[in-house]
């Protein structure tokens, strides 16, 4: 959803059809997060919109970072690398640059749409293998 007249980007709210889509793949996530997980996520409404359904339908911690929104992939990988201690980490950022994070992490990136999930194994921190693409599913 564009932002209306006169609305920041930033401020933008996840649509009626924003919010079913979140909360479907909330759903399809249930059996493979563990609670250990950490969602990190750009501070932007609709990005903390989808990091709250998340965060409550899976039972785990959610962290805000504030330059995750005009973040480059350097931002991105940084943060990872910042919470690289944990079992699993879920990132909620924004395109072009979660779609460019993606493809630089691996071959054969994905192209994200809104509510894309991207599952990738880390290997020794540093090296990164597309296991799946979860899209949510189609109402």
């Amino acid at each position: 959803m564009a932002a209306k007249s006169g609305e920041r980007d930033f401020n933008r709210v996840l649509s009626p059809r924003g919010r079913s889509d979140i909360e479907r793949l909330a759903n399809l996530l249930l059996d493979r997060i563990s609670k250990s997980a950490v969602i990190v996520h750009s501070a932007a409404k609709r990005t903390t919109e989808t990091a709250v359904i998340l965060s409550e339908k899976l039972n785990i911690k959610r962290i805000a970072v504030e330059n995750l929104y005009h973040g480059s992939t350097e931002t991105y990988l940084e943060e990872m690398q910042l919470h690289s201690d944990n079992e699993q980490l879920l990132m909620v950022g924004h395109n072009p640059v979660i779609t460019m994070l993606a493809n630089d992490l691996c071959d054969h990136g994905p192209v994200f749409s809104p509510g894309t999930c991207a599952e990738f194994e880390v290997k020794n921190g540093d090296s990164f293998k597309l296991l799946n693409t979860i899209d949510p599913p189609i109402k």
